[in-house]
């Protein structure tokens, strides 16, 4: 065909990113998606550097960049000191726990399971999005979640 495409891992809150290397007659594009970079990510699938490195140095036509919040300065914690917090607040916690945050922050979400679990809390889950059902009833979720025995899953009516 007239390009070939190569994938190149990258972190964000959906497990399994991937940017894009598309090779054309005319030059490469590198399409990143949405991506951060964390050294230490949940699911040990670090960003793929020397690939990113490689391609640049190769020379590239047009770069598709997408990071959220990219225009603020500094950098970003790593999802394993979320986790961290997570458990110091549960720790402290005498009463119900509330916590909320995007239906595909997969990685997220695990992280309060197994906080839970770690505390032999009880969990209810409620989704309002579908895609979120539809990982967790695909067991999306690197390593299972919690044994179902261990928690309640509330869904919510879906629109």
């Amino acid at each position: 065909g007239p390009f070939h495409i190569d994938f190149f891992r990258v972190n964000h809150s959906i497990p399994d990113g991937l940017g894009l290397i598309i090779k054309t007659d005319i030059g490469t594009v590198v399409h990143t998606g949405d991506f951060k970079f964390d050294h230490v990510p949940i699911d040990n699938k670090v960003t793929q550097f020397s690939k990113i490195a490689r391609v640049g140095q190769e020379g590239v036509l047009a770069l598709l960049c997408d990071s959220t919040n990219a225009e603020e300065t500094g950098f970003t914690l790593p999802e394993r000191d979320v986790g961290k917090t997570l458990l110091e607040k549960f720790e402290k916690a005498s009463k119900r726990i509330i916590v909320a945050t995007f239906s595909s922050h997969i990685h997220r979400i695990q992280q309060v399971l197994d906080v839970a679990n770690k505390l032999e809390k009880k969990v209810a889950i409620s989704f309002i999005d579908s895609s979120c059902v539809s990982a967790f009833s695909l067991n999306a979720l690197y390593s299972l979640l919690i044994d179902s025995i261990l928690f309640e899953s509330i869904f919510s009516s879906l629109p």
